[in-house]
């Protein structure tokens, strides 16, 4: 392992020399001694970045790197691993942030803030879980305590405009004498698209399948990426090879593509599809994305569920009542029974 000593920034009040984190609900650096604010002025200058593929191969990678840097608050060193960008002191609980020019590989464009405390978000969850039919009642009247936690996770924006060529083999659902007959036919044809803000996460502590739970983001927010917005917050530096992101972002614009296809011929499937893609246009921008995490003990089994730190979508597994399942699923089967075999007899 090589060790990687970085330099930190870390704000402090000029009327009181205590430590600034930055504020959700002012929107500023807050001094939590004296009460003083610091404006950070917002920024959205940047562009995005043509897509390379010259860079994508020759990406930097610092897996063997320990970075290492001193709390400009007490001097400890402190370890990161290789994908923190801001953590606080274990000494003197200082907010550190690794300075931007130290950070190993590509550098955040853009930041989408949060818009909403910690408190807020338990409110929101509460809320959230009380619409929700499938939870269960003791859960819904008496919500366990929930452990609440900040995140900024890196991702990366892409745009593309694709053009394809596809042929195959489509299929739709039609009634014909009172059954469902699948009619399978065929297509051919050209397809345009123009791809626009396709975020594939980068993160440790997430999986696309989690960014999905609460997607979207209101990315007209998004802002040019400060470090002073990280000021008393955990942050991550993309943790996959950006060329692992390019990839996903593929998969994810051929699967429009693929949908596109199917909604052009009001398709209820595919049986076969054959696609030739070719992607112009290309940008992408590497932003930070707030998320909460809230972490929950009902009946001995532990919990997590996401909620989007702009938006407050809620997503990921909640607690489900067996028995609002198995009514629901024998109310199905019922209906069914009934329009197959007691209504044409009627």
């Amino acid at each position: 392992m090589n060790k990687n000593e970085l330099q930190s920034i870390q704000g402090k009040c000029e009327n009181c020399g205590a430590n600034l984190e930055y504020s959700i609900n002012k929107k500023a650096l807050f001094c939590d001694s004296c009460g003083s604010t610091v404006q950070v002025n917002d920024e959205n200058k940047t562009a995005k970045h043509i897509l390379n593929d010259i860079d994508v191969q020759n990406e930097q990678n610092d897996e063997n790197v320990v970075n290492i840097f001193k709390c400009e608050n007490c001097g400890a060193d402190i370890t990161l691993n290789s994908f923190e960008i801001s953590k606080g002191c274990p000494y003197c609980e200082s907010s550190n942030v690794i300075a931007i020019e130290d950070i190993v590989g590509l550098k955040p464009d853009k930041i989408v803030r949060f818009e909403f405390e910690k408190e807020e978000a338990s409110k929101r969850f509460v809320a959230h879980i009380k619409k929700k039919f499938f939870v269960p009642r003791p859960f819904k009247k008496s919500t366990p305590k929930q452990n609440i936690s900040s995140l900024y996770f890196s991702s990366f924006s892409f745009d593309a405009d694709s053009h394809t060529r596809y042929n195959g083999r489509l299929y739709r659902y039609e009634k014909r004498n009172d059954e469902q007959v699948k009619n399978v036919f065929y297509v051919n044809g050209n397809l345009a698209l123009k791809h626009r803000d396709i975020l594939v996460e980068s993160s440790s502590k997430l999986s696309q399948a989690t960014l999905n739970y609460v997607l979207p983001y209101n990315l007209e927010k998004k802002v040019d990426f400060k470090q002073e917005y990280l000021l008393g917050f955990t942050v991550e530096r993309y943790d996959n090879a950006f060329r692992d992101s390019v990839k996903s972002s593929n998969t994810i614009m051929k699967r429009d593509i693929e949908n596109a296809i199917v909604n052009r011929y009001n398709a209820d499937g595919v049986e076969e599809l054959k696609t030739n893609i070719h992607y112009i246009n290309r940008f992408y921008e590497y932003t930070i994305l707030p998320v909460y995490f809230v972490e929950y003990e009902y009946k001995k089994k532990k919990y997590t569920t996401y909620m989007n730190g702009q938006t407050g979508k809620v997503g990921g597994k909640l607690p489900k009542s067996p028995i609002k399942i198995a009514f629901v699923s024998i109310l199905g089967i019922l209906i069914f029974a009934f329009f197959v075999f007691i209504l044409p007899m009627l």
